[in-house]
């Protein structure tokens, strides 16, 4: 590199004569000088040049441009999101299973015509049937029957699909009115009810 000296008339070379010296180049320098850029330096002070082109005899250079770094992107945070708490299943509501007393009709009459220590009787077959939309059709225990005279107990007289209940009369010329129940449960132990009425007429002895 060739840098122009004050007093004029003296040179300083880098590298040798008649070749480039591109690139930066730091220089110190013993006495006054004078650089584009710089203004003029002093005994002894050192700044970094860089050299365009360089030849004997002449010298092209400028300040060395320092390069500011880029801004640093703060690092994102990751950020724990809570795991949501699945919901618990909830399973479909249990159904009550259905009852159905097939026979006799409801409101049917039914006459006496034996009798015992207890009094003056006859014997009424019943037949039912119970479904339920998860275990199917029902049967045995499942289906329980009862019977309740109009102002007695409530007692049972058989399961299944059919039983056979006693009916009492009471005095002659008289109609007893019964509730006959069937109950239908199912295995989740929901039970459904289903009731008509049956009348049980005695003989009238003149």
């Amino acid at each position: 590199m060739v840098c122009g000296w004050e007093p004029a008339g003296r040179k300083f070379v880098l590298p040798e004569p008649g070749r480039s010296a591109a690139g930066d180049h730091t220089v110190r320098l013993l006495t006054a000088l004078t650089v584009a850029g710089f203004g003029t330096l002093t005994d002894d002070a050192e700044r970094t040049l860089t050299v365009e082109g360089a030849v004997e005899g002449a010298a092209t250079a400028r300040p060395t441009q320092t390069a500011t770094p880029a801004a640093t992107k703060p690092k994102a945070t990751a950020t724990n999101t809570p795991t949501p708490t699945p919901s618990p299943t909830r399973l479909p509501a249990n159904k009550v299973p259905q009852a159905q007393i097939t026979s006799p009709a409801n409101k049917s009459t039914h006459d006496v015509n034996q009798s015992d220590r207890g009094g003056w009787y006859v014997n009424v077959s019943f037949r039912g049937e119970g479904f339920d939309s998860e275990d199917g059709n029902l049967s045995g225990d499942s289906l329980r029957w009862f019977y309740q005279r109009t102002g007695g107990k409530k007692l049972p007289f058989g399961s299944g699909t059919s039983a056979v209940a006693k009916l009492y009369t009471g005095e002659a010329c008289t109609t007893t009115t019964y509730t006959i129940f069937l109950e239908a449960t199912d295995s989740s132990g929901a039970t459904g009810v289903k009731t008509i009425g049956v009348n049980i007429r005695s003989i009238c002895i003149y």
